[in-house]
Order: structure tokens, then sequence, then C-alpha cells
């Protein structure tokens, strides 16, 4: 089955991204998990009420605290709305 977003959203999935965790200098639980400000995803399908700059397969960097996910039929999916996109591949 194939979802579409609707409402102006955006539907991302990650992107392997080059950096490395940081080595911590201070002892932290095992189950501490950095917080990111910022993500990396590739558009993989748009609400036909978003601006039509959003390329399908292109790469943007959003907000992290505003992705929400759900999964459907055992598959991860990532939404967005297209306002918390802050930087667009073009190219």
């Amino acid at each position: 089955m194939k979802y579409s977003p609707f409402n102006r959203h955006l539907m991302l999935e990650e992107c392997e991204t080059n950096e490395e965790a940081p080595i911590s200098k201070v002892l932290v639980p095992d189950e501490y998990k950095a917080v990111k400000d910022f993500g990396a995803y590739r558009v993989v399908g748009k609400s036909v009420d978003c601006s039509s700059v959003f390329a399908i397969n292109s790469r943007v960097v959003v907000e992290e605290s505003m992705v929400r996910s759900v999964t459907l039929e055992g598959k991860k999916i990532f939404i967005i709305p297209e306002n918390f996109v802050v930087l667009y591949e073009n190219g």
C-alpha cells in the first residue's frame, strides 16, 4: 500500500551521514542519547499543496524536533511540515 502526505507535509527517509559519534569525556549512562538540533533526510513524497521547490529524491535538512515518525506495515515513515525545512539541496 502506498501512502501520500497531505496538508503541506513532506514524507522523508533518513539519509546516511558521515558524522562520527563524538567520544564523551564525561561518564554518562549507556541509555543516554544525544539530541540533535538538525537532521538530513531525503524527500520521498510531498503533498500536492507543497511548494513546487521540493523535488522527490532531493535532500533536505530539517529541525529534528519537528520530525514525526509512524510505523505502517513494518516500515518507518517520517513526516514534517514543509515550513520546518531549513536547507534544501537544489543541485
